[in-house]
This record gives C-alpha cells, sequence and structure tokens, in this order.
C-alpha cells in the first residue's frame, strides 16, 4: 500500500493522461481505484476508521463544489462530481489505512520520486536548449514546489548522517530550485530555510528570512542571465512591471505574464465576486465568464485564477471560502494538538512540534494560494485535512518498540485529536 500511495501522488507530476468527452483521465484515478478496492477487500477492521474528523471536515465542503457546479450546468457538475468521487475515495483510502502507513518509507518513496521526475525534467529542458526556466512541463514543474516540504519533513525526523545527507539535499535543491525560475517553489524554499535555520523561533526566523531575500536579490543583480534577473525582480517588485489591458490586447508583452494575469483576474473576480458574494458565480464560471467578455485578450490572460481562495471566492462565494477555510484551522488546530501532546510526553523534542506545522502547512497552503484548481490541489487539501490522523500512527510506529498501543501516552495522543477522531 505504501508503493500504491506513492505512486498515486507522484503520477500528479507527470504529464500521462487522456482526454475523454466528458473527463480528463490520469493514472492516479486507476490507482485510486485499485487502493480502494484493495481496502474494501481488506475486511472491516481495516475501515474502522474510515469516519475520521479529518475526513468529516471535508466533506461540507467537497458537498457545496459539487453543488455550485451544477448550477452552471449538469455536465460541469457530472464532471466535478466524478472528480470528487475519485478524491473522496482516495481520502476514505488514506483514512482507513493511516495505521498501516509506513510514514518514513513513504517519505522516501516520495523523495525519490520526486527527485527523479525534477531530473527529468530538468534533462528534457536541458535537451531542448533551456538552460534555465526549467518550466515548460506544467505537471513536472510542480515538483519543485513540493520537494522542500517532503525534503523537509524527512530531514527534521532524522539524524545522525542521514541528516547530515539531507542537508547537502537541502542545499543542492535551492540551486536548482533559483535556476528553475518557478518562484513560488524560491519563496518555499527561503521560509522553510529560514524555519530550519531557527529551529522554529520566530524572533530568528524572520530576519533569517529577510538575508534570505536580500541574497536573492544579490543574486539577480550579479548573474549575467536575462531570465534569471527577470524571475528575480518580479519577486521583489510583483507589480512593477504590468501593462493596461489596452496593451496587451494591442500585442505588447508584459514582463512577467504570470503576474499580468494575476492581476488581471484579481480585478474581474472582485467584480464578480461583488455581485454574488454569497454563494458565488459557480464553480468553473469564471473562466466562461473571461471568455464571452474578453475573448481580444490573448490566451494567458484568460486563464483561471491562479489560486484557490482567489478562485473560491468568485466561484463559491463566502460559504465556500468558509467551509474551505475551516478545514484548514481545524486541520491545524488538531496537529498542533497532538505534537504539544507528544512534545510533553519527551516523543518528539519542541522543535520538532513546533516546525512541523510549518513544514506541512506553509508550502501548501502557499502554493495552492497561487496555483489554478484541479486534482492536485484537491488532494493537497485531503493530506492536509488527515495530517493529524497520520501524526499520530507515526507516532505510534516510532514509539512501538519501546511502549505498546495500549499504553496511556497512547491514549493521550488518540484523545488529542478530539472524540471525532474515529466512528467505531
Amino acid at each position: 500500500m505504501n508503493h500504491l500511495i506513492a505512486l498515486a501522488l507522484l503520477s500528479l507530476f507527470t504529464a500521462f493522461k487522456v482526454k475523454t468527452g466528458l473527463v480528463q483521465l490520469r493514472p492516479f484515478d486507476g490507482l485510486v481505484a485499485v487502493m480502494f478496492l484493495l481496502t474494501l477487500l481488506g475486511g472491516h477492521r481495516r475501515m474502522q476508521f474510515r469516519l475520521t474528523a479529518g475526513l468529516l471536515i471535508l466533506l461540507p465542503y467537497f458537498f457545496w463544489h459539487m453543488f455550485s457546479a451544477t448550477t452552471v450546468g449538469l455536465e460541469n457538475g457530472l464532471r466535478e462530481g466524478l472528480q470528487i468521487a475519485v478524491v473522496t475515495a482516495f481520502a476514505l483510502t488514506l483514512a482507513a489505512q493511516a495505521d498501516r502507513i509506513d510514514h518514513a518509507k513513504l517519505g522516501r518513496l516520495m523523495l525519490v520520486g520526486l527527485l527523479l521526475i525534477t531530473a527529468y525534467n530538468i534533462y528534457w529542458h536541458v535537451d531542448h536548449g533551456f538552460w534555465t526556466g526549467w518550466k515548460r512541463l506544467l505537471d513536472p514543474k510542480r515538483a519543485f514546489n513540493f520537494l522542500p516540504l517532503v525534503l523537509g519533513c524527512l530531514l527534521l525526523c532524522s539524524g545522525g548522517q542521514t541528516r547530515r545527507l539531507y542537508w547537502l539535499l537541502w542545499a543542492g535543491l535551492g540551486v536548482v530550485i533559483l535556476f528553475s525560475g518557478e518562484r513560488k517553489a524560491l519563496a518555499i524554499y527561503l521560509i522553510l530555510s529560514a524555519a530550519l535555520a531557527a529551529r522554529g523561533r520566530l524572533l530568528i526566523t524572520v530576519p533569517a528570512m529577510a538575508a534570505g531575500i536580500v541574497l536573492v536579490g544579490l543574486f539577480g543583480s550579479m548573474i549575467d542571465n536575462p531570465y534569471l534577473q527577470r524571475q528575480v525582480r518580479t519577486i521583489l517588485d510583483p507589480l512593477g512591471s504590468t501593462l493596461s489591458l489596452s496593451a496587451i490586447a494591442a500585442g505588447e508583452m508584459p514582463e512577467s505574464m504570470s503576474n499580468a494575469q494575476r492581476k488581471f483576474a484579481a480585478t474581474v473576480s472582485m467584480e464578480l465576486f461583488t455581485r454574488h458574494p454569497i454563494i458565488g458565480v459557480g464553480t468553473n464560471a469564471y473562466r466562461d465568464t473571461i471568455e464571452a467578455r474578453y475573448a481580444y485578450l490573448p490566451e494567458f490572460m484568460r486563464l483561471s485564477p491562479h489560486g484557490e481562495i482567489l478562485r473560491i471566492l468568485v466561484e463559491n462565494g463566502l460559504v465556500g471560502l468558509m467551509l474551505y477555510l475551516s478545514i484548514w484551522g481545524i486541520a491545524l488546530t488538531r496537529l498542533l494538538r497532538v505534537l504539544m501532546t507528544a512534545a510533553r510526553a519527551w516523543i518528539i523534542s519542541r522543535e520538532q512540534a513546533v516546525l512541523l506545522p510549518v513544514i506541512l502547512f506553509v508550502p501548501t497552503f502557499f502554493y495552492l494560494s497561487l496555483e489554478a484548481a484541479g486534482t492536485h490541489s484537491l488532494v493537497a487539501l485531503v493530506i492536509i485535512s488527515l495530517s493529524p490522523e497520520f501524526c499520530v500512527f507515526a507516532l505510534r510506529n516510532r514509539m512501538q518498540r519501546a511502549v505498546t498501543a495500549t499504553t496511556p501516552i497512547y491514549g493521550h495522543l488518540r484523545s488529542a485529536l478530539g472524540r471525532s477522531a474515529s466512528a467505531r
């Protein structure tokens, strides 16, 4: 099951997909079906955790997302319903298998897989003459954003020679991300580097992050690469080089197409939001509106909002945004409760208890706030919501040689999730 979960997650970073008349099929869909069937065939004992609190808090948002899609059209609602069904099956499988997952092994599998995908991505670009700006393969480039999360978790939970190896990989990853030109990944890397270097202490993290930004600025001023210079400049001054809509419609190209599209999307989204603030215009309706009203603009300007917060606000309204943010708030509260309980029992250090939520939540929230919607966004939300359950079982596995699952501390960890942690 560890290998199947890793393969399913890694498949989201590949470009393998088949477009049908209604939906777009990925290897992820088939792998989820296999995992779900294996879990069902495994018997009731494996399904005893299927109603975890982390799963239950996902369902209201999923329902609202589907209902909102049906207000746009029956076919649109059916397409989104099928996507939600696959993601829900994945969430049920993870919840059912949470006590059997080898989290350290899964982390290593994800690290190796993401490194291989990244290596292929770089090779493809270099082979086509692109020595920087490794962002032309849409799905593989997402690995730059999640590698810091996976490697950061492994680094935090390792020791000795392994930890030194992970630090070397961390340094090399920074160079790769810098040359990739993936600005979200660079921001995530800087935040996590500062947090890890400061060992979770806020008063040191902020100056460390400021120093990292200064170093990136100096790098941009010293190199002789127009692309990297532009990427660094647009990070430090994201709105300083945008053009008017009339200029873009006339064929002029902004220094950063991404920044121009984000600014345009924010303006249109706020206009649509003021008209339908409570329930929104409907899932996927933003793109239809843009195509109808701004057909004269280049295609890169007519993309969906790059950011789940903005998309949900305009398409699903305040109701959808409240349900979405509640998932994050409840998951973070539950995870902190578990980690602090473990830290007080000396199972983990206080540094680990502070840094793990930062490593898990900051990159994921940052990425989803700046990235378009899709299956990968919903899967990331599932993992965040179920992270407290994963943490409890990971801690149990860590201490199982010293104590058994029936000892009081294990009970304290389970109770830290709240009474709704599982349905018996």
